[in-house]
């Protein structure tokens, strides 16, 4: 997967995941949860990595969620149940945050 909001890169055991939308202070859209969730996937599957760095291009390394797409989004859906909006957010936060909890279970280290 080629990733718009972020870097990968992996020298011998070390995979280093950069969060790249300085612009923004790297604040956590849907895409770059989508592309992180599938980095940290990619670090599981690979034997050869045994440390994941964490890291943010620019001044900060992460401001959070990106306040500025919910509010496109809620201009752009005035009639959308805000229940639904929130459920919608937590469907994309929530399996990026348990991934760095458990990237995948494996059995390559004794």
């Amino acid at each position: 997967m080629e990733y718009k909001t972020l870097q990968f890169n992996k020298k011998e055991f070390v995979a280093t995941i950069t969060l790249n939308r300085p612009e923004s202070l790297n604040a956590l859209n849907s895409t770059m949860c989508n592309e992180f969730l599938d980095a940290i996937k990619r670090c599981g599957w690979d034997k050869g990595i045994r440390a994941i760095v964490l890291t943010g291009a620019g001044k900060a390394f992460c401001a959070g969620g990106d306040v500025g797409d919910i509010g496109d989004f809620l201009r752009d859906h005035p009639q959308e149940d805000p229940g639904k909006i929130i459920e919608e957010i937590v469907s994309v936060f929530h399996p990026m945050i348990l991934a760095i909890r458990r990237p995948v279970k494996t059995k390559f280290l004794s």
